[in-house]
């Protein structure tokens, strides 16, 4: 169930989808999302927006539906909104955002070794890729798609802790 459009439409089909949207009558889709371990597995967190609520819920998707949070605050800056995510701007798959962002990695990010890759589709000022990837050493290598071109848009890395400033206790 690789394709967004069938995964999208697999939850909008689902009883627990439809129950939840009958008192979210206003909310849209805002993202996907999935976190890769060893090797992708088949199933995606699909997040939509609830306006009138400045709310998020989640549905996870493998075999079956399952609602996984409901209503949960959002994560973005107070002066903000949530865009909606328009599947038909997505051109590139996640399998060649995630190439074009690994091959990126090896090349400018070379000596950090990948522990967690965190895959997110959003929209923005635009629709992308947003892939991380953790590494051992405890940095973030954050690199960002286009969705509809395949473009690097940015690319970061950050230590996800930062040991040198911390205080003696």
């Amino acid at each position: 169930m690789h394709n967004l459009h069938t995964t999208l439409k697999y939850v909008q089909e689902s009883p627990v989808y439809k129950a939840w949207l009958s008192d979210h009558p206003s909310s849209y889709l805002s993202s996907f999302f999935k976190i890769i371990e060893h090797q992708d597995v088949d199933w995606w967190q699909v997040d939509f927006y609830y306006p009138k609520g400045d709310t998020i819920t989640s549905f996870v998707v493998d075999d079956k539906v399952k609602l996984a949070t409901k209503d949960a605050a959002v994560f973005k800056k107070p002066d903000t909104s949530v865009k909606a995510l328009d599947l038909a701007m997505v051109k590139i798959d996640m399998a060649h955002a995630l190439r074009a962002a690994q091959e990126l990695q090896k090349e400018k990010y070379k000596g950090e070794k990948t522990s967690k890759t965190v895959v997110l589709l959003q929209t923005l000022a635009q629709t992308f890729w947003n892939i991380s990837f953790l590494t051992n050493s405890f940095k973030l290598v954050n690199i960002r798609i286009d969705a509809k071109t395949g473009d690097v848009l940015e690319d970061s890395i950050v230590p996800l802790f930062d040991f040198g400033h911390q205080k003696a206790s």
